[in-house]
């Protein structure tokens, strides 16, 4: 049986013992791309369309930085002698791990579409709801709350699957799997659902209540010190900063954590990696 404080207490022991390992990889895949991009998202609201076209490659290609080293990190946590191959891992998995990531959010986006149908069945004009930038005050009440209501269940349902392909992307590492790495997560999170629902649900609160705490301190205080104009500033630059640290720290944990969970599922199953990490992950 799988235990999640034996799972965080292994997460603490790899984070304290591996750091040195961890902080290169985390400050130049995470920290710094979304420090980039904190910095420049206040651009979004006033630039031509071709600088929002360079604004969002920039961002893709961050993305799929950051999802590189979300890779290294978790095979360093599944097994820690491999060392710097970590990097080899990573880049080995990085197609077939963002193929699955982008099915799903395709999938993601399918489920979204019942939602304009509802609005657009209430008599609701999306064109105009979209142009309106705030809430228009006549739109259908009885489209807006079943929407809403659907929203509100799709995103309970979001957090189970969540909770259940919670050992994803340690699979796409450790067994070299492509969309096959959905049914096996599924299959290794089965009881563990209610204990992932919850850890997913602390986690997320803690790290938004925590991101919002920082760009509202250091937004303020430097706000009131920052005397720069336009859309980037001194305070924009450093608050940015200041808040992909915090969502640094926590993306770190937490894809430790999911790595060490599957440890802990396969030792629980007597079971170990397709394949080990030290050999050729082609």
């Amino acid at each position: 049986m799988v235990k999640m404080g034996s799972v965080w207490d292994r997460t603490v022991e790899f984070l304290g013992d591996n750091l040195a390992r961890i902080v290169p990889i985390a400050l130049l895949t995470i920290l710094v791309p979304t420090s980039i991009s904190g910095s420049l998202s206040p651009l979004w609201s006033n630039a031509s369309p071709s600088v929002q076209a360079g604004l969002a490659l920039l961002s893709l290609g961050f993305a799929v930085i950051g999802v590189w080293g979300q890779l290294a990190i978790s095979a360093l946590a599944i097994d820690p002698a491999i060392g710097r191959d970590a990097g080899r891992v990573a880049t080995a998995r990085l197609l077939p791990a963002i193929g699955v990531y982008v099915l799903l959010f395709v999938v993601l986006g399918l489920l979204m579409v019942p939602t304009g149908v509802i609005l657009l069945a209430g008599g609701v004009d999306l064109a105009r709801l979209g142009a309106a930038g705030t809430m228009p005050a006549d739109l259908p009440a009885g489209a807006m709350a079943a929407a809403a209501l659907y929203v509100l269940l799709l995103v309970i349902a979001l957090l189970f699957v969540g909770a259940r392909l919670a050992p994803l992307t340690p699979v796409i590492v450790a067994e070299r799997r492509g969309v096959g790495a959905i049914a096996r997560a599924l299959s290794l999170s089965r009881g563990l659902t209610w204990a992932l629902f919850g850890v997913i649900l602390l986690y997320g609160v803690v790290a938004n209540v925590a991101a919002l705490a920082a760009r509202t301190v250091f937004g303020s205080i430097l706000g009131l010190l920052s005397h720069g104009e336009g859309p980037v500033t001194v305070a924009t630059v450093i608050t940015a900063i200041a808040a992909s640290a915090v969502q640094t720290g926590f993306m770190v944990l937490a894809t430790a954590f999911v790595a060490r969970l599957y440890v802990a599922i396969l030792r629980a199953q007597g079971a170990a990696a397709a394949t080990p990490l030290g050999a050729d992950p082609a």
